[in-house]
């Protein structure tokens, strides 16, 4: 499995090559972080999984601080800008998905329902959550997870997971829940492959709802990614047609902002608030990328690699930290220097 990492910064436009990104200095308000984040490049990728079947998905926080984990059942860590050994959390089953809530606290889940917490530099032990079931988990801090797969959900609370809960009882089985985004201290935003979203507030789960109707009449897989900044700023995206849509919720209602990448199937996305979204393509071999600034979405650096075969995730722990994971693809990430790190907060 390969990562590619964004090695720095520069002012300058896109390069061909392997170069750094820089950074805007100024603001937006309300905003601890820069906008007009514009990367310039991304890093070679490297080879964290040499053995297995390549990265399937990834977290990053603030801090230099990564998880992916791979189809083998290994967890890789990144700190202090490198990927370290394989850990093996599951013998049997591949690794799912990953959320860090922090560097100090990550979920891991598995194909079988199982999910495994990593706190302050160790891995604990498995829960089993819903059995037999693919589970995807996301974190917002070390007392609030949710986890979804197929029709059933389940939510912790810092110390036990709930009862999995059916959410959707339809047979459809389009209508099964393969993405998840947790923040704040109790809400979720979780789609399906039909285009639906589903919502986790005050203590319960309400859905399916229809995110657009363009999204849930295509007959490609509905929603392919989603990223919640908050509880009034989600994004998420899907492929209608011969183009990936973006749409973004703002609480309330769904907007269609139709394909921030033109051409583009398969597109990744990921918000560390509601002035930096990053996504990019699925695209084998040559990956087109978008920014959001917080106004609008501008096209960024182009991610080139021959070796990929599929991009599975992305995720940005701030607008100087993101990663790729897929299999060919290296995790993807970008490990700033101490003086942008100044600059970014």
């Amino acid at each position: 499995m390969l990562a590619l990492l964004l090695s720095g910064c520069s002012s300058s436009e896109s390069s061909p090559r392997v170069t750094a990104a820089v950074p805007a200095t100024s603001t937006q308000p309300g905003s601890s972080e820069p906008s007009g984040q514009r990367f310039s490049g991304w890093s070679s990728p490297v080879d964290i999984d040499i053995n297995g079947e390549g990265a399937n998905n990834v977290s990053c926080v603030s801090g230099n601080f990564c998880i992916a984990v791979s189809f083998a059942g290994n967890a890789y860590i990144f700190s202090s800008g490198q990927w370290g050994p394989a850990i093996q959390l599951d013998q049997q089953e591949p690794l799912d998905s990953v959320s860090c809530a922090s560097s100090m606290f990550c979920a891991a889940a598995d194909e079988a329902g199982n999910v495994w917490f990593y706190r302050s530099g160790k891995w604990g032990p498995m829960m089993a959550v819903a059995p037999n079931v693919s589970l995807t988990v996301s974190c917002a801090t070390s007392t609030f997870c949710g986890a979804v797969g197929g029709q059933v959900a389940a939510t912790f609370d810092g110390s036990s997971w709930s009862a999995p809960q059916t959410v959707d009882p339809s047979s459809d089985a389009r209508e099964s829940m393969g993405t998840l985004s947790c923040v704040g201290s109790g809400f979720c935003l979780a789609g399906d492959l039909a285009g639906n979203a589903y919502i986790y507030e005050n203590g319960k789960w309400t859905g399916p709802n229809e995110i657009s109707s363009s999204l849930s009449s295509s007959n490609l897989p509905g929603v392919d990614s989603l990223s919640c900044a908050s509880p009034n700023f989600c994004v998420a995206s899907g492929d209608v047609g011969s183009a990936a849509h973006v749409f973004v919720y703002n609480g309330t209602n769904w907007t269609d902002l139709r394909s921030v990448i033109p051409g583009q199937q398969l597109l990744f996305v990921s918000c560390t608030s509601i002035t930096f979204c990053l996504a990019v393509s699925g695209t084998t071999g040559v990956t087109p990328t978008a920014i959001f600034n917080g106004k609008r979405w501008t096209a960024g650096p182009t991610a080139q690699d021959e070796s990929v075969t599929e991009m599975r995730s992305i995720s940005c722990g701030s607008p100087l930290l993101c990663a790729i994971a897929g299999s060919g693809y290296q995790e993807s990430t970008y490990a700033p220097t101490p003086t942008e790190i100044i600059m970014s907060n």
